[in-house]
């Protein structure tokens, strides 16, 4: 708490202060509402990492903040326990995907802003990019330059779908412009100010089947950035797509065909439109139908899902199932390095081939994974190609 930092920098001014273990602040991806009795956190958790934050934030004399943590892990099912299996404070879930804090870290850590700062604060010039973060839905948030150099951005917590959250529902936006207005199917719910380090907030707003918008606004009154969310209709495809490797992400363009290289692949269940259809758990299998890899891995990020991680399929949680693809060939080393990896071979050159320089004549360029699901009573299929290198 504040008075900790007080008291330990009125003792010790000369000593420099970190807040080393900060916002704890539980939440599920794509759950839009609190249910104690059914064991589930809800994915709003504005209030707590407002609060959290701006402990350290608020004081000049504090030098940053360590979030914990990033994922969820295994272990730790507080306060809960079973059938929880996994903690639920990270910012991204047990496979990968972000929940709605990773926007609010984003909109206020990573983003440039005239209101970033209440006490004179450094903030960055030029805001980087947040790895291995993309939004499901198709009408993602987005992010507009302001002519003064300021970065904004509008991302919507809840999603908008007629049996979740009821007829009169709250709605909340992560968003670093200092206004943001409401519209749902064109209808305003009005203009709210948002405060530093916060976010915007709307009660009892009416729910109908549509769109909703939350439109981010400058100083002037002008619009900056929007986030759309659109309700979805029933699942009718399965999609893929690859969140690592990724150059916007910061993990490259190929998997290195280094025998322990890894690829995560994003399948989502979508409507007609490519929208995610946030209340299908459709089981999804994974196969590779050619290249030099193999499934070592999935995921769905529920915290309360007991099946498998070593298999090929996984059940989706709000849509979206994870796969984790390792290379299976080793041809990146040099004929030394190649002798050596023979003698310690504990696979015996089955599961991951190492191969020789001088075996090497062309290195196959990609992997292709397909997926399956079945929708409607119709099995649909989605195939993506990863594409591998040397070096």
């Amino acid at each position: 708490n504040g008075d900790m930092f007080d008291g330990f920098h009125a003792k010790y001014p000369a000593i420099p202060t970190i807040g080393s273990e900060c916002c704890s602040c539980r939440t599920q991806r794509g759950e839009d509402v609190n249910n104690s009795s059914g064991k589930v956190f809800g994915n709003f958790n504005g209030d707590c990492l407002q609060g959290q934050t701006g402990v350290e934030m608020s004081r000049t004399f504090v030098s940053g903040i360590l979030v914990w943590t990033l994922f969820d892990y295994y272990g730790e099912p507080s306060p809960y326990g079973w059938p929880h299996v996994s903690s639920s404070f990270g910012s991204l879930d047990l496979a990968g995907f972000p929940k709605a804090g990773a926007y609010y870290y984003r909109t206020w850590w990573l983003l440039n802003s005239t209101n970033m700062s209440a006490s004179e604060h450094d903030v960055v010039t030029r805001a980087p990019t947040l790895l291995g973060v993309q939004h499901p839905d198709a009408s993602g948030p987005s992010r507009r330059l302001a002519e003064d150099g300021a970065e904004f951005m509008v991302h919507i917590v809840e999603h908008w779908q007629r049996d979740v959250g009821g007829p009169s529902r709250a709605v909340h936006a992560y968003t670093n412009a200092p206004m943001a207005e409401l519209l749902v199917n064109g209808k305003s719910y009005g203009q709210v100010h948002v405060p530093w380090i916060s976010y915007a907030a709307w009660e009892k707003v009416t729910y109908a089947d549509g769109n909703m918008t939350v439109i981010g606004l400058n100083a002037a009154g002008q619009a900056v950035a929007s986030h759309t969310v659109l309700t979805a209709g029933t699942g009718t495809r399965l999609a893929l797509s690859l969140d690592a490797p990724s150059v916007a992400g910061g993990t490259g363009s190929h998997l290195v065909l280094d025998g322990h290289d890894t690829a995560l692949v994003r399948a989502s269940i979508v409507d007609g439109n490519g929208q995610v259809v946030l209340e299908s758990g459709a089981n999804v299998t994974f196969v590779i139908t050619s290249g030099p890899g193999r499934v070592i891995g999935v995921g769905n990020g529920d915290p309360m899902c007991h099946e498998p991680n070593t298999v090929s399929w996984r059940s989706s949680y709000h849509g979206l199932v994870r796969a984790i693809i390792k290379v299976t060939e080793h041809q990146a080393t040099s004929e030394l390095e190649y002798y050596r990896l023979m003698h310690i071979d504990a696979e015996g050159n089955r599961k991951t081939r190492i191969r020789a320089p001088s075996e090497v004549e062309s290195a196959d360029d990609s992997i292709t994974v397909e997926a399956s699901v079945t929708l409607g009573g119709k099995v649909q299929t989605a195939s993506l190609v990863i594409p591998v290198s040397t070096d």
